[in-house]
């Protein structure tokens, strides 16, 4: 039975109360992210006891993402990831610079927004890889068999952790006019995807996106440092263009704890509506339950 404190209530177990004395010196900047923390045999002498003990208190400050440690690896104090808004305003910035000088593109773009990541940074290490490929069940968007340009994207930072993920499908019909479109070595392009479309005629009407959550995979855990619990945001996109087709799909991968997702919705005064109807069809991301549009084949060039 624990101890009886002065107010008469228990104690809590030792290791939660090593644990609140650490995780008080790590909040208030006594130790720093990446400082290294006593080992197992050390808190066990300091705080006179046992082995078993000193590690509970390493696990509770591993549940709450104060720290980081693996088998035969002493203990640290966790680097946070930055937190970076993802607003979706940037659609009609990167819309409205699509026609403007390289110069001009260079200070933005889609690109950046949607990773929400800065890669002129030097301790950004981004990289671009395509591939061709047929539609199938992971892009249920498109007709199934449609010639698709596969574009995965990933930011990592100095430390190896993964920053941002992303991967894009664009027809390759709608592409293949400007050969530029189909090199990686052209990444990352001034203005993003709207600079890129706007190349072969492309522009961009509507944008329809969805947010999910799911657990990360163990391998993800790894990949993004992800403390345990935290959840994985997916943000998946379709770009419509002025003449309806579906001329973009995305999904982009983000950590729960450094992302804020920002929506602003600018409400216009209509001369007139029609409740319920969207004038360039229904949301080709929505599956499951009540059907929410006519399938693929709205979108068939």
């Amino acid at each position: 039975m624990p101890d009886a404190g002065e107010n008469g209530r228990p104690e809590p177990p030792q290791y939660l109360r090593i644990a609140d004395v650490l995780r008080a010196d790590i909040e208030a900047g006594r130790r720093r992210p990446g400082d290294v923390l006593p080992s197992l045999a050390e808190l066990a002498s300091t705080y006179r006891v046992s082995p078993a003990v000193a590690r509970q208190t390493i696990e509770v400050l591993k549940r709450q993402a104060l720290i980081t440690a693996s088998r035969g690896r002493r203990p640290t104090v966790r680097v946070p990831h930055t937190r970076r808004v993802r607003s979706n305003r940037s659609h009609a910035r990167a819309r409205a610079r699509a026609a403007d000088p390289v110069a001009s593109r260079r200070a933005g773009g889609s690109l950046r927004d949607q990773l929400g990541v800065e890669l002129s940074l030097p301790d950004v290490d981004f990289r671009a890889e395509y591939t061709r490929v047929a539609a199938d069940d992971g892009v249920p968007e498109y007709v199934r068999g449609t010639g698709l340009l596969a574009r995965e994207y990933e930011a990592t930072d100095r430390y190896g952790r993964r920053m941002a993920w992303s991967v894009s499908w664009l027809p390759l019909d709608v592409v293949a006019p400007n050969p530029r479109l189909l090199d990686p070595n052209n990444e990352p392009w001034p203005g993003g995807t709207y600079a890129q479309l706007h190349t072969v005629g492309v522009d961009v009407a509507e944008v329809i996106e969805t947010v999910t959550a799911r657990p990360p995979s163990t391998a993800e855990v790894t990949q993004w440092a992800m403390p345990p619990g935290e959840p994985l945001l997916i943000v998946s996109g379709a770009m419509i263009d002025t003449r309806g087709r579906l001329v973009c799909v995305g999904r982009s991968h983000y950590p729960a704890e450094a992302t804020e997702l920002e929506f602003v919705t600018r409400l216009v005064r209509r001369a007139k509506t029609v409740p319920g109807k969207n004038p360039l069809g229904k949301n080709p991301l929505r599956r499951g339950g009540r059907p929410e549009w006519d399938g693929p084949a709205r979108f068939a060039r």
